[in-house]
């Protein structure tokens, strides 16, 4: 006798085979390959219907990582950064949570390239993850991975990685870490490491995936954010930047634990703060095949958006302030590092449309805001 399954498992299924689901519930279709020239000039009008016949995009991650995109995620040395990115790989081929908190609307399958670390390593995180989940790796059928990671100025490396885009149709495509992949490039040239990112780039996006590279803080002790990426070109390349600073770490009872503060910007999402606690501990610590146990939780209460953070600076409207006032006492509200003036002006936007936040326009335009 077939066991039923819900539309939601059956979604989950197709879409790691490397199906995509239409969701106004037409049949599940492949995601076609693109056969314009992109270098060729178009008619505006003819790109604006490509896009409304696209259909709706979506969220690889919801509030984080736009499906199809590009960006970067970072932290400083033996920040947990692998853990970090086999965690979202678990997310995606499941469809759960990232972090078991941030929803992954879009599951399917995933490719992921570790240079670090060997398969008995990886393999035992992946499954630390799943057991968590109350679940396996068994679980995990529609992520591939290899044990090194593709050369961005090799044309043989790229040429495997469009095979594998090709083949397994992944929506998640992972390179850990990017300074071994962008190995040759000048470091602090933003117009050589654009050269190296690009190819590695188009070819995801052409695929219909969301790549994600994994990068190293500078050790300079300075800024946070995208600020501490090494080198030049992640922060200006990616279209998503997650950044966790090390807040804690410690060892209690064979238990390691590591508290982190996320923080994410891009140019199609919220700038957006957060708490993230791990606890990772082997069931016996002398053997190195014993099977490892993982904990992750994101502090709710420290979920902060951009909107939120512009909120709490407002004040009432006997003391009405300019977006630069807003930024400055945003930039030191502890929350988060500096918002540009334009995530600003968009956050107050929506707390006008949503009547929390109210301005002088007294002069045709909005100058001085203030909390309703």
């Amino acid at each position: 006798m077939t066991e039923a399954v819900t539309l939601t498992e059956a979604e989950a299924i197709l879409a790691r085979a490397g199906y995509r689901i239409d969701p106004n519930g037409h049949a599940p279709t492949e995601p076609a390959s693109p056969t314009i020239d992109p270098l060729r000039l178009r008619p505006i009008a003819e790109v604006a219907e490509e896009v409304r016949t696209a259909g709706p995009r979506t969220f690889l991650v919801k509030r984080l990582m736009v499906g199809g995109s590009y960006g970067v995620l970072g932290a400083t040395f033996k920040g947990m950064k692998t853990f970090d990115v086999c965690d979202l790989a678990c997310s995606v081929v499941t469809g759960s949570a990232w972090f078991g908190h941030f929803e992954c609307p879009s599951p399917g399958p995933v490719t992921a390239y570790f240079g670090e670390g060997d398969q008995a390593q990886i393999v035992r995180r992946l499954a630390a993850i799943m057991r968590s989940r109350g679940s396996d790796i068994s679980d995990l059928d529609g992520l591939h991975v290899a044990l090194r990671v593709p050369r961005f100025g090799n044309k043989e490396h790229l040429a495997r990685v469009a095979e594998d885009l090709a083949s397994i149709r992944p929506v998640l495509c992972v390179v850990d870490p990017a300074y071994v992949a962008a190995a040759g490039a000048k470091p602090g040239s933003l117009f050589d490491m654009g050269e190296m990112l690009a190819p590695i780039q188009e070819q995801c996006q052409d695929a219909g995936a969301t790549l994600v590279t994994v990068w190293h803080w500078n050790q300079t002790g300075r800024g946070t954010g995208p600020l501490r990426f090494t080198g030049a070109g992640a922060a200006e390349w990616g279209r998503f930047l997650g950044s966790a600073a090390i807040e804690r770490k410690a060892t209690q009872d064979g238990v390691s634990i590591v508290s982190s503060r996320w923080e994410f910007t891009g140019s199609e999402i919220p700038d957006t703060a957060f708490r993230v606690q791990r606890r990772v501990w082997a069931e016996n610590p002398d053997d190195l095949d014993s099977p490892l146990n993982y904990k992750v939780s994101v502090s709710g209460g420290d979920v902060t958006s951009a909107t939120d953070r512009v909120l709490r600076v407002l004040g009432p409207e006997s003391h009405p302030r300019t977006v630069s006032e807003i930024g400055d006492l945003v930039a030191g509200d502890g929350m988060g590092g500096p918002l540009t003036a334009r995530t600003i002006q968009r956050s107050l936007n929506d707390l006008e449309d949503a009547k929390r936040a109210d301005a002088d326009k007294s002069t045709g335009r909005a100058t001085r805001w203030w909390k309703t």
